[in-house]
């Protein structure tokens, strides 16, 4: 229960700081016209192109470079990285369908910015926040390839405590904790597929 708590706890904090930056990022890759913008969408999508050992080493050694040893912020760093590129290219998807006029008209009406944002983008974007929320999450939860070079004694993910127990003492709650994230993970899919479609998140 330590380790489902540990990864449940981890992998709301990188969904939620995702949403936020890859907001920003998607809104300025979608609606910006500056030089190198191309280059910096592929740059935030890039942890989906590296092998996940390549990923985890470079990360452990750029985090002891910055002096950065506890378990919990590097495992919260980290999972941020691998997160973010789903809910970038799941909102890049959506605000590539979404009318920005929408917004200049709602500040025609009175409201803020920040508030034309809530008031407007949110709701017509909320199929493509949960959507990315959700294949986020369940990235970080079942993450094994970074997450085993960055826990330690004290601070281990589900995804290390089921390999644990299947080294040492294999029994029936394995089969069944793999049963239930395989079971999400297609829940996960249809949902995603019914609110924004598939082919729209790879960018086919």
């Amino acid at each position: 229960m330590e380790s489902v708590l540990l990864s449940l706890q981890i992998a709301a904090l990188a969904t939620a700081i995702s949403l936020l930056l890859g907001t920003l990022a998607a809104i300025a890759v979608v609606r910006g016209s500056f030089p190198g913008r191309e280059a910096i969408a592929t740059f935030l999508v890039s942890p989906l192109m590296l092998p996940g050992l390549v990923l985890g080493i470079a990360m452990l050694q750029y985090f002891r470079m910055l002096g950065l040893r506890e378990a919990l912020p590097s495992l919260l760093l980290a999972h941020v990285i691998v997160v973010l590129p789903f809910v970038m290219r799941t909102l890049t998807a959506g605000l590539s369908l979404f009318d920005f006029a929408l917004i200049d008209a709602a500040r025609t009406l009175g409201l803020s910015y920040p508030r034309a944002v809530l008031r407007v983008m949110v709701p017509v974007l909320a199929p493509s926040f949960i959507t990315g929320a959700l294949f986020g999450f369940l990235a970080s939860l079942d993450n094994y390839p970074v997450s085993i070079f960055l826990t330690d004694v004290y601070h281990r993910t589900l995804p290390i405590q089921l390999l644990q127990y299947l080294s040492e003492s294999p029994d029936p709650t394995v089969a069944a904790v793999s049963s239930l994230i395989i079971a999400l993970t297609v829940v996960v899919l249809i949902i995603g597929d019914r609110m924004v479609g598939l082919n729209r998140m790879a960018g086919v």
